[in-house]
């Protein structure tokens, strides 16, 4: 049986900002991930930005105005993603949302990040990992080719 958990929603930016820097820490020291994060991410000037992209697919906000996926298409020429670098980024991002929230923003923050792993792979890579497929498939999301 289950225990209660202590856990509560993502209720506003501070909150968006703790989810975050445990992700971060956890790529900047996963070794699929932190060749890429180390090599092209300034964290301090990285945060700021995702923290606005976040809040503005949570809570509304109208913070972000940037193209995510071109910045990363250029990042991709320095350093060319791989299949796995995406479903290794979901896996993170789930860990990290599990460890700190859990309610309706919460899981809102793992189907974005879901959508968005499974977006910018087939943007930048042309296909969408098996992994990610999965997951879209039993969340009952299209996966598009």
């Amino acid at each position: 049986m289950d225990e209660p958990s202590d856990l509560q929603d993502l209720a506003g930016r501070e909150d968006i900002l703790a989810l975050l820097e445990d992700f971060y820490g956890r790529a900047f020291a996963d070794p699929v991930l932190a060749p890429i994060f180390q090599q092209h991410m300034s964290l301090e000037r990285h945060l700021p930005i995702v923290t606005d992209f976040w809040a503005t697919t949570l809570l509304g906000e109208r913070s972000y105005t940037r193209k995510v996926i071109q910045r990363h298409q250029q990042v991709d020429e320095l350093s060319p993603f791989e299949p796995r670098h995406f479903e290794r980024w979901l896996q993170l991002w789930w860990q990290a949302i599990d460890d700190h929230a859990e309610g309706r923003l919460a899981d809102l923050a793992k189907r974005q990040g879901m959508r968005m792993a499974a977006a910018m792979c087939r943007a930048i890579v042309g296909e969408v990992p098996e992994g990610i497929s999965e997951l879209l498939t039993t969340s009952g999301h299209r996966v598009r080719g």
